[in-house]
C-alpha cells in the first residue's frame, strides 16, 4: 500500500512538473468550472419548477427527464470540450514541444464532432446510471452493482480523449482503442486518478480544518477564514483537474510510444500502471 501510495506521489510530483512548466494548462478547468457553474444555476430554476409545480402534469415527468438530459449532455460537452484541449497541450508538452493556449483550443475544435458525440455517450450513460442509482438508494447490494458499473466504464474509458486527439478517432472507435490500450495497464485508470484524488482530499481536510481552527480563534473574522477556505479548494479542484489530464496524456503517450515521451519517468510510470 505504502509504495502505490509512493508510486502515486512521484507521478504527482512530475505531472505537477509539467504543469509548472506549462501553467497555461490551468486555464482549461477554470474556464469549464465557471461555465459548469453557470449551467448548474441556468438550468436548477427549470428543473426545479417543472419537478414541483407539474406534479399534476402528465407529462411533467417527461419534461423534467428531458431538462436533466440536456444539462447533462451539455455539461458534458463542456468538460469534455476543454479536457480535450487540455490533453492535448499537454500531449504536445509530452513529445517535447512548448505549447499555448491557442494550441489547445486549435486541438479541441478540430475534434469537436467527437466530442458532441463522445458528450451524446457520456450524458446517456451517466443519466442511466444515475436512474438506476435513484430507483436502487434502497438496495446496498444493487447501489454496489451499479457503483461497479460505474467504475468499469470510468475505467474502460479512461483513455478515449486523448485516443480521439492522437489518431482522431470517432467516440465508439475511441472506446474500443481505450480498452485495448489500458486492458493490461489498467492499474493506471485506478492508481492515479486515485492518487492524486487522495493527496487533494487530504489537503481539503486540511484547508477546513484551519478555516474552523482559525475561526475559533478569531470568530469575528469568520467570513474571511470561511471565504479563504472555499477559494483554496476551488483552486485545489482546479490543479487536481490538471494533473489528472496530464496524467491521462502521460498514460496514452507511454502505452503507444514506450520510453519515447518527455518529462515524465517512463520507468515510474511503467511500475505504477502494472
Amino acid at each position: 500500500m505504502f509504495e502505490s501510495f509512493s508510486q502515486s506521489w512521484q507521478l504527482l510530483k512530475q505531472s505537477a512538473g509539467i504543469l509548472t512548466k506549462d501553467k497555461e494548462l490551468l486555464v482549461f478547468p477554470i474556464i469549464s468550472g465557471i461555465i459548469t457553474i453557470i449551467l448548474m444555476i441556468t438550468f436548477f430554476v427549470p428543473i426545479f419548477l417543472t419537478a414541483f409545480f407539474g406534479q399534476t402534469n402528465q407529462y411533467a415527468g417527461i419534461i423534467t427527464y428531458a431538462l436533466v438530459f440536456l444539462f447533462y449532455f451539455i455539461s458534458y460537452f463542456v468538460v469534455v470540450f476543454f479536457n480535450t484541449a487540455l490533453v492535448g497541450a499537454a500531449m504536445v508538452r509530452l513529445k517535447g514541444g512548448d505549447p499555448t493556449i491557442g494550441d489547445g483550443f486549435k486541438i479541441a475544435f478540430s475534434n469537436l464532432l467527437h466530442i458532441i458525440l463522445w458528450s451524446l455517450v457520456g450524458a446517456t450513460i451517466g443519466m442511466i446510471l444515475n436512474v438506476l442509482l435513484r430507483r436502487s438508494r434502497n438496495n446496498f447490494f444493487a447501489n454496489i452493482a451499479v457503483g461497479l458499473i460505474g467504475a468499469s466504464w470510468s475505467i474502460a474509458s479512461f483513455l478515449v480523449i486523448p485516443v480521439m486527439v492522437a489518431e482522431n478517432k470517432g467516440p465508439f472507435s475511441s472506446l474500443r482503442r481505450s480498452v485495448e490500450k489500458i486492458k493490461n495497464k489498467w492499474g493506471a485508470a485506478i492508481a492515479g486518478p486515485a492518487g492524486i484524488g487522495l493527496v487533494f482530499f487530504i489537503a481539503t481536510i486540511l484547508a477546513i480544518i484551519l478555516a474552523v481552527g482559525f475561526s475559533m480563534v478569531l470568530p469575528q473574522a469568520i467570513p474571511i477564514w470561511v471565504g479563504l477556505a472555499i477559494l483554496i479548494i476551488v483552486m485545489l479542484s482546479v490543479v487536481s483537474s490538471a494533473l489528472n489530464g496530464i496524467f491521462t496524456a502521460a498514460v496514452y503517450s507511454y502505452a503507444s510510444q514506450g520510453n519515447q515521451i518527455q518529462g515524465v519517468d517512463a520507468q515510474l510510470l511503467e511500475n505504477a500502471v502494472r
